[in-house]
């Protein structure tokens, strides 16, 4: 697992969208430069192929570039999805992927933040990224709201004993959420997990300061 042993943050407009770019160093060629971007639809659409490909990688599901794109279901809208959703990128390829939405469908009092897929890539795991992308995601909700009262939510999988310390239940509840529900599905059981913003962002949000000159040009944002 990649030691951390630095961290610079700063945050670029691109084409409308907040970027925040770190980088994560360690001995030997192992360091990458990350930039946690907002997933805009002409982002989705530009690099839908590596997108879907990364999302397929989550157990039991499976989209097509239309699944990625749709901006509702059968029961709801999704909200302000291309304002909340995030990629994480590595030297320009698409390693995490948050996509999110404003379920406001219903009544104030049961609306919620919805983290509908979070995943990173099988190789980036353990260095941060999935925590950043949804303090990312977050973040930009109380732009939206500026209430850090509003719940958010989330399913993952119920974790077989084996993999009951090192499940991405452990990696939530290490953020702050806990189970609030169960839903069947007819090939599994997923859990259903509940926190609150104010909860999953830090309780000082630390500002972003500008990578310096001696660690090299600013990374591409093409």
């Amino acid at each position: 697992m990649t030691r951390l042993h630095r961290q610079h943050f700063f945050y670029d407009k691109l084409h409308g969208s907040t970027s925040d770019y770190f980088r994560l160093e360690a001995p030997g060629p192992s360091a990458h430069i990350y930039r946690i971007q907002q997933l805009t639809k002409s982002i989705a659409s530009e690099k839908s192929n590596a997108i879907v490909n990364l999302h397929n990688a989550i157990p039991y599901q499976h989209w097509t570039a239309a699944d990625l794109l749709a901006e509702r279901d059968a029961k709801r809208r999704y909200h302000f999805k291309w304002r909340l959703s995030h990629v994480a990128e590595a030297d320009s390829n698409i390693v995490g992927l948050c996509i999110a939405f404003f379920d406001c469908d219903s009544t104030p009092a049961h609306s919620y933040l919805y983290l509908h897929r979070i995943v990173v890539a099988e190789h980036f795991r353990r260095r941060g990224i999935g925590t950043r992308l949804i303090d990312q995601t977050c973040r930009s909700f109380l732009a939206i709201t500026a209430d850090k009262t509003y719940r958010v939510l989330l399913q993952t999988p119920r974790p077989a004993p084996l993999f009951a310390t090192t499940s991405p239940k452990c990696f939530y509840e290490r953020l702050g959420f806990s189970i609030v529900g169960e839903k069947e599905y007819g090939n599994r059981t997923d859990l259903v997990m509940q926190s609150t913003i104010g909860q999953v962002l830090p309780p000082t949000l630390v500002a972003p300061i500008a990578m310096q000159p001696s660690e090299g040009s600013s990374p591409s944002t093409s």
